[in-house]
């Protein structure tokens, strides 16, 4: 017979190890994602409360090489203003709340060239730990700037802050741009259909459509790579790189003496004063590591030697740094070189390996979509290339890709389809 179960209640103990998010290491985490706009704006926040901190620089003067200080209200550049200076100028006008503020930049670091949206809502709510809705609500402020259409998520909806700046949004162009695609599949037929109007609605709404401007952001970047001053700064120097970080643009936190800090409050604020200067020497320190073993991996793409950046990920730099991955992705977001090749995103040197399909290394997700460039731009303009050609194309160079990414990859690059391609020739007359 077997033992009886013992159901009486008992008392045990157990130890259990967890890893405790302390208030400083919030704070380096939150530092080290932030480019050197952003990080003006928290420490301009920081030093509304904090009597000990000090903000020194950024320099007004242009450090050697580097693109125009940032926007200060006075002394700005009036000949050629980049698109980044045009919405900062409106974002000093228009919101004042410091912490609203960083957000908005924020969404400025997001911008692409054109003047859409180059990241989603949801990742820059997270990147400035707020919640989604308050940076919606920074958002919605920024797409009434001046001109209508930037800050858009996409094409339809950079033409609609267009129609609502206008005054000519009706529901039927509200339909319309909720299906641009039925355009290039069934012409305007299929949108009147959708929509519930007539074809001859439809054919004055795609008019009016012709006349806005898609990409409202090339009338300010001359140099589609140049956004704003760059971060970081990279020279070849003999057989190395030089990196360093821009003081052009870049603040500094000094503590201010003389203050005392016998009372508790004092004491407490000094101490945050110091973790947050230590948070930002070690946020310059890891930016800088960063992005030299980056530059010093794609030294052929920045020699000119290659065409686009080799395959690298966050995980071989990390590896090759003895970080965490989200350490060396924080330490990257967000953040502005100036190299050889221009101004950049740091991220442009980062792509994803696609695989080959014979001997030979893998190459960039980012040079496949140079190739597919290349071959769009020497196609017949009577027989354009459909994507299932292209894979078949680059699967001959050696490159193992399937049609699908290649209709991904067209897509991220903006380019309709063969059947739309072959129909804007013909309306052309090529």
């Amino acid at each position: 017979m077997g033992r009886p179960l013992n159901l009486a209640p008992k008392l045990a103990l157990k130890q259990k190890t967890n890893l405790a998010m302390t208030a400083q290491l919030r704070q380096a985490i939150a530092v080290l994602q932030l480019s050197n706009l952003e990080l003006l704006a928290f420490l301009e926040e920081a030093a509304r409360d904090n009597p000990f901190i000090d903000i020194v620089g950024p320099e007004r003067a242009v450090a050697p090489g580097a693109g125009p200080a940032p926007p200060t209200g006075d002394g700005l550049p009036d000949n050629a203003p980049s698109l980044v200076h045009h919405v900062t100028r409106q974002i000093e006008l228009a919101i004042a709340d410091p912490a609203a503020r960083r957000v908005a930049l924020a969404f400025v670091d997001a911008l692409e060239p054109h003047g859409w949206l180059g990241e989603d809502v949801q990742s820059i709510a997270a990147r400035c730990g707020c919640p989604v809705a308050e940076a919606e609500a920074v958002l919605e402020v920024l797409q009434g700037f001046e001109p209508a259409g930037l800050f858009a998520r996409s094409l339809a909806d950079c033409l609609r802050l267009q129609a609502r700046d206008r005054g000519v949004l009706s529901s039927a162009l509200d339909c319309l741009l909720d299906n641009l695609t039925l355009l290039s599949d069934g012409g305007p037929g299929a949108l009147a259909r959708r929509c519930g109007c007539d074809e001859k609605e439809v054919r004055r709404n795609l008019a009016l459509l012709r006349r806005f401007d898609p990409k409202p952001g090339h009338a300010f970047a001359v140099d589609p790579l140049i956004l704003r001053p760059p971060d970081v700064v990279v020279r070849r120097d003999g057989p190395g790189w030089s990196v360093t970080l821009n003081r052009a643009t870049l603040p500094q936190l000094r503590l201010r003496d003389g203050l005392g800090a016998a009372a508790p409050a004092l004491a407490a604020a000094l101490a945050e004063a110091r973790s947050l200067k230590r948070a930002i020497d070690q946020r310059n320190a890891s930016t800088l590591a960063v992005t030299a073993e980056i530059v010093q991996r794609q030294a052929a793409y920045l020699d000119g030697v290659r065409p686009c950046p080799g395959p690298l990920s966050l995980q071989e730099v990390a590896n090759a740094l003895g970080l965490h991955p989200s350490t060396a992705g924080r330490a990257a977001a967000g953040l502005t070189v100036e190299t050889p090749q221009g101004v950049m995103d740091l991220r442009a040197l980062l792509s994803r390996a696609i695989p080959a399909t014979a001997a030979g290394g893998a190459v960039s997700a980012r040079e496949v979509m140079h190739r597919i460039q290349t071959m769009i731009a020497g196609e017949p303009a009577e027989r354009p290339l459909s994507d299932a050609k292209i894979a078949a194309g680059l699967q001959a160079q050696g490159v193992a890709i399937e049609r699908r990414t290649v209709t991904k990859y067209r897509l991220r690059l903006n380019i309709p389809g063969s059947a739309a391609r072959r129909r804007t020739a013909l309306a052309d007359g090529r």
